[in-house]
């Protein structure tokens, strides 16, 4: 989590660079990709950098008991175009780093001691990479329409250690010392090809 808002409070440093920039370019992408559906980039001819946050929250209550859970999604990346014609092929590149945070209240009282809350924010905090090529066509100076195809790889990784409460399993003291020293070390990851259409304003 930590390190997710470093990477976060690094973004508004490009706040500056956009207000100085001859133009600003805001793109929404429409399609197979749940995430990095909209951004902020710069128009330098052929490079573009961009940057953009993506927001997921969940909550629910049952009787006394209520779970929450929250996901910021800041991503940065660039493309580069080959072309400056009216039809532009591109290729783009970027990173992106989720950052959780969950709740278990129980009547009122926090349920969720600090390595359990941890190890589930790790669980859900995915990072990765995209990489992919599309084309953009100008139909003015101030709008384009485009598409693009990519693939996004996502990986995770969590880790416990030993387990925090024993006091209430019946265990010998043999089997009560190797229980506290486990470690558990969590890791998966996903990569998924997707296909976008592009709306892209020029300001």
């Amino acid at each position: 989590m930590k390190k997710g808002l470093v990477f976060l409070a690094l973004v508004p440093m490009l706040v500056p660079a956009l207000a100085s920039a001859q133009s600003v370019v805001f793109s929404v992408k429409i399609g197979g990709d749940s995430l990095q559906t909209a951004q902020l980039g710069l128009n330098k001819e052929r490079f573009q950098p961009y940057f953009g946050v993506d927001y997921f929250s969940l909550s629910g209550k049952a009787m006394d008991i209520e779970a929450g859970l929250s996901l910021f999604v800041p991503h940065v990346g660039a493309r580069y175009y080959f072309s400056s014609e009216p039809v532009r092929p591109y290729v783009y590149g970027g990173f992106f780093k989720a950052m959780s945070s969950v709740k278990l209240d129980i009547a009122g009282e926090n349920s969720l001691d600090d390595d359990t809350k941890k190890l589930l924010e790790d669980m859900l905090g995915f990072k990765g990479f995209k990489l992919g090529f599309g084309g953009e066509y100008r139909v003015n100076e101030h709008f384009s329409v485009g598409g693009e195809f990519g693939m996004n790889l996502y990986s995770l990784s969590a880790e416990s250690k030993g387990l925090s409460d024993l006091d209430d399993i019946e265990i010998d003291d043999v089997w009560y010392g190797i229980a506290s020293d486990l470690e558990t070390e969590i890791s998966a990851s996903l990569r998924r090809t997707y296909a976008v259409a592009a709306l892209n304003f020029y300001f």
